[in-house]
């Protein structure tokens, strides 16, 4: 198969509270390169006007430049916003354009079943995109206008491409949860 002699690239589709963290540093740790996380975005502000540059330009039809996007984390990606573009980063990564090519695996990480995601995710993540608390304490240091490019950053990549933009109705958002599974599925199979 083409591309074996390179390392692997790993993509994980699943969502985040699937344990993508710790998939973070065990790619890491058995690859031997950086794995892209949400956590990367927390640390460097800069990385989010390149997320709100890729919803842009997906939703206009537009191909993305995801070697440049991931440049330096040679290990893979995992959790959001790449789990939002699961589909367009392995359509880019699998191409017939050999520089771009690299050798994929995907995994799907989950948590349980849907209602177990969800109560991890209502716990977590969905009170500090319903504002209930500051999103993550490290936002904190960043000012109100980083803030705000944060949360339309999430709002794009979270809400609208994995949520289909209803993050309120619990069972709108595990059955999108559930909907990942049988897309992936259903693609990769």
């Amino acid at each position: 198969m083409e591309n074996e002699d390179q390392a692997p690239f790993v993509i994980c589709v699943g969502f985040g509270r699937t344990g993508t963290f710790s998939l973070k540093l065990a790619v890491e740790e058995l690859v031997g390169g950086k794995v892209f996380h949400m956590y990367n975005i927390i640390h460097d502000m800069r990385r989010v006007d390149d997320w709100l540059g890729v919803y842009k330009k997906v939703g206009r039809g537009e191909e993305v430049d995801f070697g440049e996007l991931f440049e330096g984390f040679e290990g893979g990606i995992v959790d959001w916003p790449a789990t939002g573009y699961w589909k367009e980063i392995i359509s880019y990564y699998t191409s017939s354009d050999k520089s771009k090519k690299k050798n994929v695996k995907i995994i799907l990480s989950k948590r349980g079943d849907e209602d177990q995601w969800y109560r991890s995710f209502s716990s977590t993540i969905l009170p500090n995109m319903r504002g209930d608390h500051n999103w993550l304490w490290h936002l904190g240091r960043w000012g109100d206008g980083k803030r705000a490019k944060f949360s339309q950053m999430v709002h794009e990549s979270i809400v609208m491409r994995s949520f289909g933009g209803d993050f309120v109705d619990e069972e709108n958002m595990k059955r999108f949860c559930l909907s990942c599974l049988f897309l992936f599925l259903g693609c990769c199979h």
